[in-house]
């Protein structure tokens, strides 16, 4: 906050404090994992929340010795994330917006990943006419680079 963000997101399974600390601060916020949106009635923009009773399939397989994926991931389609409710300070139009591009997701004429792609030194990492199916999760797991534009690295190469 101090550098001038605009908007704090804590990825991590506790972001009570980041997300409180936000409002504190006057800064925006988006939440993970769960609703947060009571914690910042003022800043709360929405989140993604998990939608943990899917992970009961993978675990009744487990426990009944049938099979299952090794990884068990989704998005809309799959029932397995959710937006959270919106903040007050998200426009009608702009909630319009978000929710055509759940839309989207949910009957895959939106892709996440859609060419031309570039990471942030210059490499093409999606051709210009292709985009990739929602539901790759080997290109998923291989993202280790962040988006043209972005500041930093991920230490991940």
């Amino acid at each position: 906050i101090d550098q001038g963000v605009d908007v704090i997101c804590a990825n991590v399974d506790s972001p009570k404090v980041a997300i409180e600390t936000a409002e504190r601060r006057g800064v925006m916020s988006v939440g993970y994992h769960t609703d947060q949106s009571s914690l910042a009635p003022k800043g709360f923009l929405t989140g993604s929340e998990w939608n943990w009773a899917k992970g009961g399939e993978f675990a009744l397989a487990h426990m009944a010795g049938t099979e299952y994926p090794n990884l068990y991931r989704g998005g809309f389609a799959q029932e397995m994330v959710r937006i959270s409710p919106f903040g007050a300070a998200v426009p009608e139009d702009v909630r319009a917006e978000i929710l055509a591009a759940r839309e989207g997701f949910l009957d895959g004429s939106l892709l996440l990943y859609n060419g031309p792609l570039a990471d942030n030194k210059g490499n093409t990492v999606v051709e210009a006419g292709t985009g990739i199916n929602n539901d790759d999760n080997d290109f998923k797991l291989s993202v280790k680079w962040l988006v043209e534009g972005a500041l930093g690295e991920t230490g991940l190469e």
